[in-house]
């Protein structure tokens, strides 16, 4: 199956006419929920007793912008899409602030409405909070990215070492004018002798 290309304005426009397109996507895993399924139905036919609902922030090429009927605008630079799956990776974190780059491929469901902080402050014609709409996607599974960061060297290491060097140092031109004065004072004291010592 080919991979459909992001196109945000008509998924916001017209999800209906995008149900089933496979997108692939990066992103941020913010949340990552494990969800009991309670539907005896359900769980006896599909033998699906959980599944994991993932929030990812996509990195959006234009920004996108929701006004409400005051004006006031709300933009995303990076977009939350919804992924559903089955099982997670044992290395990927659980819970409601994660932050973790991940790969994701799946089936475009429908648009899914719920509340987020981000949208509350937009007020709907009859004054009540904005829904934040987001892309539903079903697929296999998540794979986190690896990061491939250098090892951090510990500051306080760095310190150490600076440290030390800088007492070496010191201590070794301390000693070098030490043998200085030594050799002096012998100079002077012999200059000084009298003739007949």
């Amino acid at each position: 199956l080919g991979q459909s290309q992001l196109d945000m304005a008509s998924i916001l426009r017209r999800p209906e006419s995008l149900a089933g397109e496979l997108y692939s996507l990066r992103g941020t895993a913010r949340r990552a929920l494990r969800i009991e399924v309670s539907d005896a139905e359900i769980r006896e036919r599909f033998g699906l007793h959980q599944y994991f609902e993932v929030t990812v922030f996509v990195p959006m090429e234009r920004p996108v912008r929701f006004v409400d009927e005051d004006s006031q605008e709300r933009v995303f630079r990076d977009y939350p899409f919804v992924f559903c799956v089955p099982e997670l990776p044992e290395s990927m974190p659980r819970g409601e602030n994660i932050n973790l780059e991940v790969r994701c491929s799946g089936f475009f469901l429908k648009l899914w409405s719920y509340r987020s902080e981000f949208m509350s402050q937009v007020r709907t014609r009859d004054d009540r909070p904005a829904q934040q709409l987001s892309p539903l996607l079903i697929g296999p599974s998540i794979s986190p990215i690896p990061t491939t960061a250098p090892p951090k060297t510990p500051l306080s290491l760095i310190i150490s070492v600076l440290f030390v060097s800088a007492i070496g140092i010191t201590w070794c031109l301390l000693w070098r004018a030490s043998i200085r004065d030594k050799q002096k004072s012998r100079e002077l004291f012999r200059k000084n002798l009298p003739a007949d010592a």
